[in-house]
């Protein structure tokens, strides 16, 4: 019993500790804000920039779900169209997060399942990749890439 107490105390230390070291988001500059007031169209494509999927949406200020905490809003889906392979979950429930610049949109309510579309966003446009991650120190893994645009 006493070595299962220290193994929990452990992993419980661990925990408190990563969390403790992550980084904290930083507010969404104003010309990030700005950008988002538009819905916006984004091509995913895979590793060797072949378009896999083609997904349209407009921002919400509507809290979301997510197994990793943040301040997570909802993205309203408008349209999309799967083109191939590594498939991006479009059809599933998405939201977004902005980090100064930084845009990340991705399935979050999936625990331990994520994929994240993440760039750059300025108000003519983003670059970025296309990852996914979960469980694991080496759960990482690029798919491929992403470039959006406001589709005014």
């Amino acid at each position: 019993m006493k070595s299962v107490m220290q193994a929990l105390a452990a992993s419980l230390l661990l925990v408190v500790g990563c969390a403790e070291s992550m980084p904290q988001p930083r507010a969404p500059t104003s010309r990030a804000l700005e950008a988002l007031r538009v819905p916006w169209t984004f091509e995913i494509q895979d590793k060797e920039r072949r378009p896999i999927a083609i997904l349209s949406v407009r921002f919400t200020d509507a809290k979301a779900s997510s197994c990793i905490g943040d301040n997570w809003k909802l993205l309203d889906s408008l349209s999309f169209e799967s083109l191939g392979k590594p498939e991006f979950p479009g059809r599933d429930v998405l939201s977004y997060q902005v980090d100064g610049d930084k845009l990340i949109i991705g399935r979050n309510d999936f625990c331990d399942d994520y994929y994240r579309l993440s760039g750059e966003l300025t108000p003519s446009g983003l670059t970025g990749e296309y990852y996914a991650f979960g469980f694991g120190p080496h759960s990482y893994q690029q798919l491929g890439y992403v470039i959006g645009k406001p589709s005014k």
